[in-house]
């Protein structure tokens, strides 16, 4: 049996949800949604509750570190030093960090850094002891979702979330590049997505990718005027 709470961050709204597994029954998913001014007022006890929060709209940064092999604790505040020296200041900077390799003595590390506004929420929750697990972006929500159903080597993630096309450029385990676009319809999706690659081709052009995992795309026409370049998987939708 597992229990995880969620606190979805969608501009001004936050939706709470809960989710419970037990072995005799089905999933139960359970959402509230208020405004972030109101949070205070509702009667959602999170003390003592361990939570992860989910952004929308927030660019992330990938950094790649070979680091010794350490406990996690100082493994983190090694990274941290990183980042200073890479940001200067890092008060809003937010990040959380994968081990795609360990030959043991050192680390291969992808960090992922985000300069998040509502540090001043996080505060309320640890004045609340209430414990964040993590902050994730949606995008590297939905990947990680999916990364498992996923056969190629080399592709481009695009995942659709509130008007906000998500674009990754994935070589094998590793998230080498990635932007966001707002979007209002379907043109809008193809002068952006013509502009993503146009990037990717300049950074990285020694790799081609020539495959696309699509999510929550509303632009379904979309994938058959692009199939005679691109070899593309639609994923389907995706709910939190």
């Amino acid at each position: 049996m597992w229990k995880s709470s969620f606190l979805e961050l969608k501009g001004e709204n936050i939706t709470y949800i809960k989710k419970h597994r037990g072995i005799f029954e089905n999933n139960k998913i359970n959402k509230r949604i208020f405004n972030i001014n109101e949070f205070k007022k509702i009667k959602i006890n999170l003390k003592h509750k361990r939570v992860y929060i989910l952004v929308h709209g927030e660019k992330v940064y990938v950094e790649n570190f070979i680091m010794p092999k350490l406990k996690e604790k100082y493994l983190y505040n090694l990274i941290e030093e990183k980042l200073k020296e890479k940001f200067k200041n890092i008060d809003n900077i937010m990040f959380s960090y994968k081990i795609l390799s360990d030959n043991g003595h050192n680390l291969h590390i992808m960090v992922f850094c985000m300069n998040w506004n509502n540090v001043e929420l996080l505060k309320n929750f640890i004045k609340n002891k209430t414990e964040v697990k993590g902050i994730l972006p949606v995008q590297f929500y939905a990947l990680n979702r999916y990364a498992k159903n996923i056969k190629e080597n080399n592709y481009i993630f695009a995942a659709f979330f509130d008007k906000i096309i998500y674009f990754l450029a994935c070589q094998k385990e590793k998230v080498v590049f990635n932007e966001l676009f707002e979007i209002q319809c379907k043109e809008d999706f193809m002068y952006y997505f013509d502009e993503f690659n146009l990037k990717l081709k300049l950074l990285i052009p020694g790799i081609d990718f020539k495959n696309i995992e699509f999510l929550n795309l509303p632009y379904k026409d979309v994938i058959g005027g692009i199939y005679k370049k691109y070899k593309c998987n639609d994923l389907g939708e995706m709910s939190i």
